[in-house]
């Protein structure tokens, strides 16, 4: 059940969402002052450069769509995940740069449609013979608090010894260290670091498991939603996968990799948008009409 609600996010996410004038009347109260939530320590996507300013792709790619909507940001302070997560929450942020669309986030955030997706990927110190995670049980692994993949992990492979870290710079430093045998994380994010710091492990393969990352917009101002969606939808193609391609096209090496550029675009998406609103509406009718 919960693969089908996340199929139907995922598919919904595409389809364009006329805006009205009430979404227009919105925008003059709310617009001024867009607070977002950035994730400090996850490069390519998201983290604070060697000036302190929010940088990466999903920064980059907001800016961008927060330029077409005529919407003016204040960053706030960066922070981890968790922390993040638990702010929108209480709506004390309004925007994420980045997230996984999954059901349970779904209760209090909405998305925008997905503009990368990931695999994520086992890495292992260069001298070790394991080459997925069947070959690691009884051994530490290594797995960011509050990401979406460890629930899948923790009932793929409940074998293992999974150890809870603050971010996928942190499991690679206890990697190093060999507190850890292993560290699962999306291949951009590892790529990224095993190319700048970490030249004692390697990613070895796919566990499963991917990331299609999105803008996500606190779930009690729709209206948001609508001109996150309207901007994306009106920046060309060609600057996404600039934008895209600048800080992920360096990470294409082998064939299960493939997929990093945007690939939500096309036809079949009227279908999953009915599905979306269906979806939605029956949600909305088992909350009492909260959405």
């Amino acid at each position: 059940m919960k693969r089908l609600a996340l199929a139907i996010l995922l598919n919904g996410m595409a389809l364009a969402h006329p805006l009205s004038q009430s979404d227009m009347d919105w925008c003059k109260l709310h617009c001024t002052t867009i607070r977002v939530g950035v994730e400090r320590d996850y490069p390519p996507y998201s983290f604070v450069d060697e000036h302190g300013q929010p940088s990466g792709l999903s920064v980059q790619l907001l800016k961008a769509v927060a330029a077409e909507a005529g919407l003016s940001l204040q960053w706030m302070p960066p922070q981890p995940l968790p922390v993040l997560l638990q702010q929108i929450r209480r709506r004390e942020i309004d925007v994420l740069t980045i997230a996984r669309p999954t059901p349970e986030r779904a209760e209090y955030l909405g998305f925008t449609r997905p503009y990368v997706n990931v695999p994520v990927v086992v890495v292992v110190p260069r001298i070790s013979e394991a080459d997925k995670l069947e070959d690691l049980s009884g051994k530490r692994v290594g797995i960011g608090r509050g990401y979406a993949v460890e629930s899948y992990a923790r009932q793929h492979y409940p074998a293992i010894d999974w150890v809870i870290t603050d971010s996928d710079s942190a499991s690679l430093g206890m990697l190093e260290r060999r507190q850890l045998d292993a560290v699962v994380g999306d291949t951009a994010s590892m790529s990224w670091h095993l190319r700048g710091h970490v030249s004692s492990a390697q990613i070895r393969s796919p566990i499963g498991y991917r990331y299609p990352y999105a803008l996500a917009w606190r779930s009690d101002w729709p209206e948001l939603g609508h001109l996150l969606d309207d901007a994306q939808l009106r920046i060309s193609s060609e600057q996404e996968r600039e934008i895209v391609q600048l800080w992920l096209g360096n990470v294409h090496t082998r064939p299960w990799q493939m997929q990093l550029l945007p690939e939500f675009i096309g036809s079949g998406m009227v279908l999953g948008g009915i599905a979306l609103l269906l979806w939605s509406r029956r949600s909305s009718q088992r909350k009492g009409g909260s959405v």
